[in-house]
């Protein structure tokens, strides 16, 4: 039987993601309509407008992300079932989706995927440009484990005394 309790819900997180989320399909529709517009800013400027309101949506799921890391893990968390988790999470279906998206949206043959072009792009982002932020988010789950193992020293008062 686990003895530890589960973290209670968040509404604030849950609402901010909710903003993120309508934000994100914001951007995706207007630059759409930019780009089927042929980026005649003088008739949509609503839309362009829209759109770089809602640029805050990809920021705020990457500092969601890393609160509700921190908020998870504050008691500790073991390096290897954590890059075990995120692995199965992020990786594989980032994997799979960048190999659809690579095969069809780019024309390229079932071959390329085993190609060093096509890893290349995967870790640029560039396999399936609306995932470009994966990569990004890659990083800093490598480099969470880590960080959250110091963070105490990074905040404590001898350092910002100094």
């Amino acid at each position: 039987m686990n003895t530890q309790l589960a973290p209670q819900r968040n509404y604030v997180i849950d609402l901010l993601r909710v903003l993120a989320i309508i934000g994100v399909v914001v951007i995706h529709v207007t630059s759409r309509t930019l780009e089927n517009g042929g980026y005649d800013i003088l008739r949509l400027n609503l839309s362009l407008i829209l759109n770089q309101i809602f640029r805050f949506a990809v920021p705020l799921f990457f500092l969601i992300s890393g609160f509700t890391l921190e908020y998870r893990y504050s008691k500790g968390v073991s390096a290897k079932l954590f890059y075990k988790k995120r692995i199965a999470k992020l990786l594989v279906p980032y994997i799979i989706w960048s190999g659809v998206y690579y095969l069809f949206m780019f024309n390229n043959t079932v071959s390329s995927l085993f190609s060093l072009n096509f890893v290349y792009q995967l870790l640029l982002g560039t396999a399936a440009i609306q995932m470009y932020f994966i990569p990004s988010i890659a990083v800093l789950y490598i480099l969470f484990p880590h960080i959250h193992k110091y963070i105490h020293i990074l905040f404590s008062k001898k350092i910002f005394v100094m």
